[in-house]
């Protein structure tokens, strides 16, 4: 295990910590992951399976630790503050359960690609992604330290509810649920190349036919997607890109190695990471004011990880973070998968076209004597009635 941040508050896995500190923090939570333990039950029939099951005792541990280390909520109450590790306005419970949410959306559109192993492994990927966020750094293979180590403690928690690491299978799954999380590592910067610009997860591809394919065919292969995805990391700096999701372009490549009973788990675990990539930046494709509040909420984190108030920060920077930042991220985003694109492409398409006219009006209307919190509320505001009249 990698070492823990000092500050950093320790994993709870005792079951009555976790549920003190969900019914503190995130009161109603438990009632939610049941229905959604009893979705999959009527899917799969009477036999409770043994990955629902697991998954079903670690999606609290999951919440509990984000929820007592940066907790849970939007408008987090000042005795709840009290209580918890580091407030992060973006990183907190709520994150991954809205990713959750998309997630679930794509397994309504296409319940019968998604098994129950399927299923679990993504929303564990998820349930675990941000676990820690207080750990700076980029390690030498383009991986957060933030994300190595949540894949780290995601497989802990795993293990700790009944999955077993020296089982074939098991251990194929939390290899798997790891690769995940790592894979959401996002560089958000287009100065920075040393990295892929946005989610690192197709890097990751290699992994995975290292995995299922003999080593001269993965080798192969590899050696066929590397040009295929230095252009699209290319594409997506130049802004000179079709837009056509990452997967759909590394088809035809990939299904040319991708055969028989091996190649379907390879291509089935190459669209699953894919997709919890997906699902951590889906706000893009969510209503303008979702995108907005998001956007707010990792602007409030920046300004606090920097020991700084929102009003310490001059208004004209926040104006910039919240346009010139907003177009610009929504501007590399791009659907890593063909499953996300159906689902979510018209919702985004909404956004880009509300957007450019939420940024010409709040730069219109802004004024010198304005502060950060100023300029942050009429932000929404603007966002929420753009959005209605639409």
């Amino acid at each position: 295990m990698s070492s823990i941040h000092s500050a950093e508050k320790d994993l709870i896995l005792d079951p009555e910590d976790v549920v003190g500190v969900l019914a503190e923090q995130a009161p109603g939570i438990i009632d939610k992951i049941h229905n959604r333990v009893r979705f999959w039950r009527e899917k799969v029939g009477a036999v409770m399976d043994p990955h629902l099951e697991l998954s079903a005792k670690a999606a609290p541990v999951f919440i509990a630790n984000m929820a007592n280390r940066y907790g849970y909520t939007r408008n987090i109450s000042p005795e709840k503050l009290d209580s918890i590790g580091l407030y992060l306005a973006y990183h907190r419970g709520e994150h991954p359960v809205d990713m959750r949410n998309r997630f679930e959306k794509v397994i309504e559109a296409f319940s019968e690609e998604f098994t129950v192993v399927r299923s679990t492994r993504v929303t564990n990927s998820i349930g675990g992604h941000d676990l820690r966020q207080r750990e700076a750094g980029i390690r030498t293979d383009g991986v957060g330290l933030n994300e190595y180590a949540s894949a780290e403690e995601t497989v802990q928690i795993l293990i700790e509810v009944g999955m077993d690491p020296e089982d074939e299978q098991e251990k194929s799954y939390l290899d798997a649920v790891s690769r995940d999380i790592r894979g959401t590592t996002f560089n958000p910067m287009k100065t920075d190349e040393s990295r892929r610009l946005g989610a690192l997860a197709p890097d990751l591809i290699p992994e995975i036919l290292e995995k299922y394919l003999a080593a001269d065919t993965a080798k192969a292969a590899t050696a066929e997607l590397q040009p295929v995805l230095r252009k699209l990391d290319e594409d997506l700096r130049s802004g000179a890109r079709d837009d056509q999701p990452t997967l759909l372009v590394l088809r035809s490549v990939l299904q040319k190695y991708l055969a028989g009973e091996n190649g379907k788990k390879a291509m089935e675990e190459i669209e699953d990471m894919l997709l919890v990539a997906d699902c951590d930046v889906g706000s893009v494709a969510e209503g303008l004011e979702k995108f907005v509040l998001s956007g707010m909420d990792l602007w409030r984190e920046i300004t606090e990880k920097q020991g700084k108030t929102l009003n310490d920060v001059p208004a004209q920077v926040t104006l910039g973070f919240l346009t010139n930042g907003q177009k610009g991220f929504f501007g590399m985003h791009r659907f890593q998968t063909e499953k996300m694109a159906a689902v979510f492409a018209a919702g985004k398409a909404k956004v880009a076209a509300q957007l450019p006219v939420l940024v010409e009006r709040i730069t219109a209307e802004f004024s010198a004597n304005m502060s950060s919190e100023d300029v942050m509320k009429r932000f929404l505001e603007l966002a929420i009635e753009i959005e209605s009249a639409s």
